[in-house]
């Protein structure tokens, strides 16, 4: 019992040292909910990120060797003032 106790609390540290705002005064039903909201919020973030990786691989052809950085750039500086251009 005592070695599963101290698995248990030496893990908790490791998520205390990682997880903002989480503070060792915590107590720990706050501890773990913080922890859960913020594995949550990463989990919102994978999934946005991986939206906006998507959208940008339709337009960007991103295993073309032909497209470089600075042809991509290029894209898209010129596709933002054309948008300008349209608003005025």
């Amino acid at each position: 019992m005592l070695v599963r106790r101290g698995k248990t609390n030496e893990k908790l540290r490791g998520l205390k040292n990682i997880v903002p705002e989480c503070y060792k005064t915590m107590e720990m039903e706050v501890m773990l909910n913080g922890i859960i909201n913020y594995v949550r919020s990463l989990e919102h973030q994978v999934v946005f990120l991986s939206l906006k990786l998507t959208a940008a691989s339709t337009y960007y052809d991103f295993n073309s060797e032909a497209d470089d950085l600075e042809t991509m750039q290029n894209r898209y500086y010129f596709g933002r003032m054309t948008h300008v251009m349209r608003m005025k």
